[in-house]
Formats: structure tokens, sequence, C-alpha cells
């Protein structure tokens, strides 16, 4: 396991293994460009008509990894032509979506890394980071089926600026426990096993 404050150490090599468990989790991207800048690797990963849940519906997605992997949330990029931007859906303007916000990344990657090898901990991200896109384009599209102008109030998503910030903060102290729980708990269960 990585000792807390040295996950730091992997900024460069952990965009990439952050892309590299991504696409373990979605498949082979139709295109992947990685893109350094002064010591810094910027990764994206492009999977035209990416199909997802239980109604095989389809987007465009486009994950871009940020230097800062573990500070900042992947963006996500979601074009289909039953998406439609706006804050009530968790899509902005440019078609990116508001899947995680930045605090509860952070302390995902945090307790990730405090509690499993860093192959298994990129796995979990990756994990993480496609149940939480399909989650919200699933639950977009039900809404629409449904003919809702938002999301549906059980849609597990954080509401938007400030207040999602003072949301979480007011949740942290939970989602934190349960994490560190759920992560102890697979830990003992990965010990002998590789992720695939």
């Amino acid at each position: 396991m990585i000792k807390a404050g040295s996950i730091q150490k992997l900024e460069n090599s952990g965009c990439m293994a952050l892309a590299d468990s991504i696409a373990a989790q979605f498949g082979p991207p139709h295109q992947r460009i990685a893109k350094s800048f002064a010591q810094e690797t910027r990764e994206s990963l492009s999977y035209p008509n990416f199909s997802f849940g239980v109604t095989a519906s389809r987007a465009d997605l486009t994950i871009y990894i940020h230097p800062n992997w573990h500070q900042t949330v992947p963006l996500v990029s979601a074009i289909a032509d039953w998406l439609t931007p706006g804050m009530d859906w968790h899509i902005y303007p440019n078609h990116t979506l508001c899947w995680d916000i930045d605090e509860r990344w952070r302390d995902r990657c945090r307790l990730t890394f405090d509690n499993l090898e860093p192959k298994y901990a990129f796995h979990e991200l990756g994990i993480w980071l496609k149940w939480s896109v399909c989650h919200l384009l699933e639950e977009n599209l039900i809404a629409r089926q449904a003919g809702l102008n938002r999301l549906r109030k059980s849609c597990l998503q954080f509401a938007h600026g400030n207040r999602g910030k003072r949301q979480y903060e007011k949740e942290r102290a939970a989602f934190c426990a349960q994490l560190q729980s759920q992560l102890k708990a697979k830990r003992i269960t990965l010990i002998g096993t590789n992720p695939t």
C-alpha cells in the first residue's frame, strides 16, 4: 500500500495507470491520446457509440484525465441525441457530465490508495468512474423517457457549486467511514488475486 502523502509520487505515471484502468472497464478506446506538457501527462480516451445499461443505449464518450488526477475528478463528455445539457440534468453546456465532485474524488483516491496496492487502487477507481458515469446516463434516459424535466430526486447526485460542497461536507465523515470499511474488506478479499 502507498503510505499517506506518497500518492503524489504517482502523479505522471498515475495519470497513465488511471487511463489504463478506465480502458479496462470501458473496453479498448477508439482513440487514446497522451499529451505531455512541462512534465505533466494528460490522457484522453474516446468511446464513440458507447453502449451502456440494460437498455443498451448509446452515447459518444470522451474521458479526460487531468495531470493532477488524484485531486481533480476526470472530465467525461457525453453526446447523444437524447442528452440535453442543463444543470437539472447534471450536464454542463460543453457536454461534460457532473458525475462526481472534486472533494469526494480526492477522498476516494486518498482512501483507496491508503488501503489497496496501486494496481488494485487504480482498478477500483476505474470501476467507480464507469459505474458513476453509466448511472448518470441511465438516470438521464429514465427521466427523459418518463417525460420529466429533470433527474429524479432518488438519483445520487450532489447539488452544484458551493451548495454541493456544503452537502458533501455534511456527508463526508459517513462517506469516508463507509468507503474505508469497504476497502478494508476488499483488501482482505484481494490478497493473492489479480484485477481483471
